[in-house]
């Protein structure tokens, strides 16, 4: 009595123990008791334990402010959550590289174009500086084989597409022959260790989200040959960037969302595995939704719209969805306003906001 509590936790990372800062009292009506202080003590929060025995020690009927017992567990519990996790050594400073006001000296009218076949008359409309090749399927070393013959003909640089999200078997895959391309174009920030990693010069696509001119910088910096600013950008936006080599995305389809599970909930034994499908919205707008195979089946949203930009300098194409007529017209200057019945701007016009 008139003591202050004292609470021990034991667990795979041996003990911890945690004084309170309230005395016990003695009780007036309602003394404590060992069901009272289990039911507190099996509470953990935000901690991820689980609590397989609670032994409460009292001689007497003691009494403790309910505010004061909850305080003394969580701060018994904040002790274990130290004392489990692993030491980890301490963040080493960075320096952050000046932003250059531009980037690259003169501007450059390069062309960059993501798609899964190379094979059609349209590459043949324009000489292509980046081809990035998007396989239908990471595990057909046959699509591999393709491309790369093909390619010789139409493109200065082959570079293999890396998506927003894969897995370590996924990257084992990859990694078999990630040496026969000249770049990777990646829409994930992990390509950066795992082209450091693999000797691969790597292009930061739209998916890394370079938003302002320190990202820009930081990215390349970190080991980007090539960069590609966010898609979300207004052409305002990125004018304010300063860097004139910088890709953007100029047409096509823009995408709009990633998806690592099935969507229609199948089991693959049920799946008809399509290479396309439509999702329509309640507005009666169709969305093209693109499946293609990594370790297992992953899934691709674009807009229901063509993109059309004015903008000069670096351009970016994914013609993904876009049909060979469409891919011929945009690499050889045809006014897309006019040949497209519906387009849109993307978010040239608003940015980010």
């Amino acid at each position: 009595m008139n003591e202050l509590p004292v609470v021990r936790v034991r667990g795979c990372f041996g003990e911890v123990c945690v004084r309170g800062e309230e005395r016990v009292q003695e009780a007036r009506n309602a003394p404590l008791d060992e069901a009272a202080i289990s039911a507190c003590f099996e509470k953990t929060g935000e901690y991820p334990f689980l609590v397989r025995s609670v032994n409460a020690h009292f001689t007497g009927d003691c009494f403790l402010v309910r505010a004061s017992l909850n305080a003394l567990r969580r701060a018994a519990y904040a002790a274990a959550a130290m004392a489990a996790a692993p030491h980890r050594a301490p963040l080493m400073p960075r320096p952050i590289p000046l932003v250059p006001q531009g980037c690259g000296g003169i501007e450059e009218d390069k062309i960059a174009v993501i798609a899964d076949d190379f094979s059609g008359e349209w590459c043949r409309a324009a000489m292509i500086d980046y081809a990035i090749f998007k396989p239908k399927d990471y595990r057909n070393s046959a699509l591999i084989d393709d491309f790369l013959r093909i390619s010789e003909y139409y493109a200065w640089h082959k570079m293999l597409y890396l998506p927003a999200f894969m897995t370590s078997s996924d990257l084992a895959c990859v990694r078999a022959y990630i040496g026969r391309f000249d770049a990777v174009y990646a829409e994930g920030a992990y390509a950066f260790a795992f082209c450091e990693e693999c000797g691969v010069p790597l292009f930061a696509g739209t998916g890394i989200n370079l938003f302002n001119r320190l990202s820009a910088s930081l990215a390349r910096a970190a080991g980007a040959a090539q960069i590609a600013l966010s898609k979300e950008l207004s052409a305002q936006e990125i004018s304010a960037v300063g860097d004139r080599q910088a890709f953007v995305l100029a047409g096509g389809r823009a995408k709009t969302m990633d998806l690592l599970y099935c969507p229609f909930a199948k089991t693959c034994r049920s799946c008809d595995r399509r290479r396309g499908y439509t999702l329509r919205d309640e507005a009666g707008r169709e969305f093209p939704l693109i499946r293609y195979a990594c370790g297992e089946c992953r899934f691709e949203l674009y807009n229901c719209v063509p993109l059309v930009s004015d903008r000069s300098g670096a351009k970016l194409y994914d013609f993904t969805v876009t049909d060979e007529k469409e891919r011929a017209a945009y690499l050889t200057g045809v006014d897309m306003r006019a040949a497209l019945a519906q387009y849109t701007a993307g978010a040239l016009r608003g940015g980010v906001r």
